[in-house]
């Protein structure tokens, strides 16, 4: 399988092609809009064309698939070009700065039956993969309580990494919120199968004084009283990482610091212990697997560009309407 991929100078692109890799995916084409430098120095490493942009990858390779990343304000419309071209396609989330502009996209993208996927890579990992199975046969149950909370390192390291649009509010849309928080909406959309009715949000920017969120915590609930703790942030020293999940339903009971693997507890008394793969908690390698194996046997993405849909109306209506601590 020949894939492209787009925006390498995103931070997430070397997970990416090293999963690739790993899945014997030959990588053909590599592009960056704002960086070609970068692009060409991918291209060398990888033995394959670089491109100094995302219109002239496409201009000149016909890959069978594109693993595409951009700055936030800039991916909708790399979305729908994307889209226009037919290309099938996987695209970093959040895929835009504003729900709105991204509905008309992914109309087009339906219209026209395309293979187009999102990058909720936590959907792949075991644990929360045996809960979205067990949501799907019904065996779940009715969600009382969800609890995620993402907490990574300083955001300077974005200054680092050459994306210093990420501390730009303008460019990423805002701080910790639009950076994990479409991982912990995701999940809490997808497990209890319900929309958002109402939630309250609290965004600091206390730690930092930068002009993104360093913190935000939202409670939030669906129409039928499943309640939604989230908690993301840019608070642990360095480069440190801090998770917790836990999923409360009349089932059952489960929680974890880690996606992959982790004990649930069912009600009638039975335990059903969730193994640690051998990937470990290596989001991009599983997300990639079952990327690659969905699309070349005709099924749907992990996620279709639609579910980026209600994340992104959350995101945007938790940010908008949060109480601002400084």
């Amino acid at each position: 399988m020949d894939v492209a991929v787009m925006g390498v100078n995103h931070w997430h692109s070397e997970g990416y092609i090293r999963a690739l890799q790993k899945c014997d995916a030959c990588i053909v084409a590599v592009s960056d809009d704002d960086h070609p430098e970068v692009a060409q120095r991918w291209g060398a490493t990888l033995g394959c064309k670089a491109y100094p942009s995302s219109s002239a990858l496409l201009s000149d390779a016909r890959p069978d698939l594109i693993y595409a990343l951009a700055r936030h304000c800039a991916m909708t419309a790399l979305t729908s070009t994307l889209v226009d071209a037919g290309v099938p396609f996987v695209m970093e989330k959040p895929m835009g700065l504003r729900w709105q502009e991204l509905v008309p996209v992914v109309e087009r993208a339906q219209a026209k039956g395309l293979w187009a996927g999102v990058d909720f890579v936590a959907r792949t990992l075991g644990l929360v993969a045996r809960l979205l199975e067990l949501r799907r046969s019904g065996e779940l149950g009715t969600v009382t309580a969800y609890t995620y909370r993402l907490l990574a390192g300083t955001p300077e390291r974005y200054e680092t990494m050459n994306v210093g649009w990420m501390l730009d509010p303008k460019q990423s849309g805002g701080g910790a919120l639009y950076n994990f928080g479409s991982h912990v909406f995701d999940l809490f959309l997808s497990l209890s199968g319900e929309p958002i009715a109402h939630a309250d949000a609290w965004l600091s920017y206390r730690l930092f004084g930068l002009e993104i969120e360093d913190y935000a915590l939202v409670a939030a609930r669906t129409p039928s009283g499943a309640i939604g703790n989230m908690v993301v942030g840019y608070i642990c020293p360095g480069t440190a990482y801090d998770r917790y999940f836990a999923l409360c339903t009349d089932r059952l009971w489960v929680s974890s610091p880690l996606l992959g693997s982790g004990t649930i507890h069912w009600r009638s008394g039975c335990t059903e212990v969730i193994a640690p793969t051998a990937d470990g908690e290596d989001f991009f390698l599983t997300y990639t697997r079952e990327t690659l194996r969905r699309f070349r046997a005709g099924e749907p993405p992990v996620a279709p560009i639609a579910d980026m849909i209600p994340v992104l109306r959350a995101i945007n209506e938790a940010h908008a309407g949060a109480v601002v601590l400084r």
